[in-house]
């Protein structure tokens, strides 16, 4: 979560093993698509150097962490009943920052080229997939995402 909230994340919702973090939200943000890229590299790099160099220490197998991102406009504000009530998003574009999770196998971080487009226009990235969802003509293309550095 320290990863979240270092890039102005703010953590919605934990589902099973899944954390769900939004950013640009709640405070304005000129790049919220850029904050959300770097969270999750880092948290990639968290449990790689972190994580699995201590389980490794231990004999234990390393965990694999697949984060999946996606850009778009959602129902933002506070869902429920006067008995319980939370603030969460909603939304055709949550839903396909769900299928990004689902596409990001094996230590990956996907993000749709909406995101990929906002946080770094002028780099090229690699297409895994694409797949067509319920209510849109145009299939929704899903890519992996590495850390850029100013070395290259």
């Amino acid at each position: 979560m320290q990863c979240v909230f270092k890039h102005n994340g703010v953590v919605d919702k934990f589902v099973g093993d899944c954390l769900m973090a939004i950013f640009g939200a709640i405070e304005t943000d000129p790049k919220p698509e850029l904050r959300a890229m770097e969270a999750a590299l880092d948290i990639q790099e968290a449990v790689d150097i972190g994580l699995n160099a201590h389980l490794k220490r231990k004999g234990l197998a390393p965990i694999t962490v697949g984060i999946g991102l996606h850009t778009g406009k959602v129902l933002a504000g506070f869902f429920g009943s006067p008995m319980r009530r939370e603030y969460s998003v909603q939304g055709d574009n949550v839903r396909i920052a769900s299928k990004a999770c689902d596409e990001a196998k094996n230590n990956r971080v996907c993000a749709t080229g909406d995101t990929l487009l906002a946080a770094y226009p002028d780099l090229t990235f690699r297409t895994v997939g694409s797949k067509m969802m319920k209510g849109r003509k145009d299939p929704v293309y899903f890519y992996d995402a590495v850390r850029v550095t100013s070395g290259g």
